[in-house]
């Protein structure tokens, strides 16, 4: 017995060593192109902020980052963050108000973060001055007689007045007319291109699906599946509103339409005044605007900020990960729990224009980059693209049928963008989603493919590429998601955001769980022990409930004491 003690002892020692130089390494650093874009090697990166990852700071302190960089680094240092709340200037980290930033230092091809936490400053310790005694009334001074009015200065005659506003004057819009025209053509599918139109809502005919009557003076076109952007809420749209939608044109069975279009703004004539939206589109001159495909790809990088992704997404050109998609998820070794359910992240940082969305690992280190927008075709970066901004990536397609031939995106387009109805009635072998439409819920839930090169798992399927250039031979791996505001208030809370990977054609899921390799228990019909796709011998398990929770880079210095109880006694016993 003294003998399996000090094993015991022993065993625990080594984790607790082994545990804690992990999480030295964990997050420490990141080569943009290289073969790890997290930092969750046990190797020490040649380029890294010294120190934690996560910091904090109150109001008006200021902190110095230490950078270690290779002696063979080229390039310029550059030092950004996301949050007017934190400036930074030669490593010089300086809080101005309260807030979250992500502090980057950029030398070339390397790239290390950290997150920065503002709080308000401490209170104050000085002294209160004590009260000064009040001073005797004067006696009363008579009153001075009023002095005339002056006339009014008349304006500036040299100063020119305001130009009025004119909605969606900032972007390029087309009349319904030109729109119609436009969509004549696309039977088979919606444009690739997108659109921008100004005009009035005519009708609803379904708010909750987002199907609307637009028209102006040259037309009406219908609007089918509109979404709106984030901190708008489809339901406050009503008749007689204007708004700025962007989207695909299509013709569908004789009706001409704008297809899954994104409301940008709207107003209510006769109530609000119309004011410029600010602009997602970066300045600057567009550095992919000739550049040959074949060599951008040879040479590829991931894209490093949004401005890059942005203009790698106006020419057709990736900004995530390219390599092959595995038919399984990439699972985190460590994955946080409480009281034995796993946990969604609801810890979610954005830069200040909300256009970068920045990952966490198990343990609240960032890790990666996702921009609005922008074209992935990555499992875990498309999850996370859908999970922040609620649409998909720029490559996805709405229609099933899109060639990649006729496509911009070639290889890299994905289809099938549409509607999910998840009901079990029609589909018995499918598990319920939590709070669907099609089990009489209120959430609306979305479906696209994500490509991978084995779908073996349903004999229905064959183990092929999914791309290939010329056809799409689409496989049994999906993402299905419902990211809207259903409660109506707003804004998309997190009980609202659901992310689902199935793997096996809709029999069995997995959740998102809103960080690096957070993926939930699998739940459905092979889990079961049902028939693939069987309407007769099905039995799907009922969706696994998770913990609503954030995780921060604190909240995993418990993790060590979990560790310590996975060891198996009988073998201990046995050596």
């Amino acid at each position: 017995m003294k003998s399996f003690s000090k094993i015991f002892v022993s065993i625990i020692l080594v984790l607790a060593m082994l545990l804690n130089l992990a999480s030295c390494t964990l997050g420490s650093g990141e080569i943009i192109g290289g073969t790890e874009q997290g930092g969750s090697n046990n190797e020490q990166p040649e380029f890294y902020i010294k120190g934690d990852n996560t910091r904090y700071m109150n109001v008006g302190e200021s902190l110095t980052l230490e950078l270690v960089a290779p002696e063979n680094a080229e390039g310029e240092l550059e030092w950004t963050s996301s949050h007017s709340c934190v400036s930074v200037a030669n490593g010089v980290v300086t809080a101005h108000d309260q807030g979250v930033a992500v502090v980057k230092a950029i030398l070339g091809d390397f790239v290390d973060r950290v997150t920065i936490n503002v709080v308000d400053s401490a209170p104050s310790t000085t002294p209160e001055e004590p009260d000064t005694p009040d001073t005797p009334d004067s006696p009363d001074t008579p009153d001075t007689p009023d002095t005339p009015d002056t006339p009014e200065t008349p304006d500036n005659p040299t100063e020119e007045p305001e130009e009025d506003y004119v909605f969606g004057s900032e972007y390029d819009t087309i009349t319904v007319a030109e729109a119609c025209e436009l969509a004549e053509s696309y039977t088979s599918a919606a444009s690739t291109k997108k659109y921008y139109l100004v005009a009035t809502v005519d009708s609803i005919a379904s708010s909750s699906k987002g199907n609307i009557y637009i028209s102006d003076e040259t037309g009406e076109i219908y609007a089918y599946g509109t979404t709106v952007s984030s901190g708008l809420s489809l339901s406050d749209i009503a008749v007689g509103d204007v708004v700025l939608i962007h989207g695909p044109l299509r013709n569908y069975r004789g009706t001409l339409e704008i297809e899954k279009g994104t409301i940008i703004a709207y107003y209510t004539p006769g109530v609000d005044t119309p004011t410029p939206p600010e602009s997602n589109v970066p300045s600057g001159d567009d550095p992919y605007e000739n550049i040959d495909h074949d060599e951008f790809y040879a040479n590829y990088k991931p894209a490093t900020s949004y401005e890059d992704a942005y203009f790698r997404t106006q020419n057709g050109l990736m900004s995530g990960t390219i390599a092959d998609q595995d038919q399984a998820p990439t699972i985190s070794a460590y994955q946080p729990k409480q009281s034995g359910k796993f946990v969604r992240n609801t810890e979610m940082i954005y830069s200040e224009d909300g256009n970068t969305y920045y990952v966490v690992d198990a343990y609240g280190e960032i890790v990666m980059e996702i921009y609005r927008g922008a074209a992935y075709i990555m499992l875990e970066e498309v999850a996370a693209h859908v999970f922040a901004f609620g649409e998909p990536p720029a490559n996805q397609s709405s229609s099933k049928s899109t060639k990649p031939t006729s496509s911009v995106w070639g290889i890299y387009l994905r289809v099938n963008n549409t509607a999910f109805s998840g009901s079990t009635s029609s589909y018995p072998y499918e598990p319920e989603l939590p709070n669907i439409t099609g089990c009489g819920g209120s959430l609306n839930y979305y479906e696209m493919d994500i490509g991978t090169t084995g779908t073996d798992c349903d004999p229905s399927y064959a183990a092929a590429p999914y791309n290939n250039g010329s056809t799409i031979t689409r496989g049994a791996a999906r993402i299905v998601y419902a990211c809207e505001d259903d409660d109506g208030n707003g804004t998309i809370d997190h009980d609202e955001r659901y992310v689902f990977y199935t793997y096996n054609h809709y029999n069995d899921f997995q959740e998102y769980l809103n960080y690096e390799g957070g993926w939930g228990e699998m739940f459905g019909n092979i889990t079961g022990g049902g028939t693939i796709s069987s309407k007769t011998d099905y039995n799907p398990t009922d969706y696994v409930q998770t913990v609503l929770a954030p995780i921060t880079n604190s909240s995993a210095k418990s993790t060590a004491t979990i560790i310590y109880f996975w060891i198996d006694k009988k073998t201990l016993t046995a050596a």
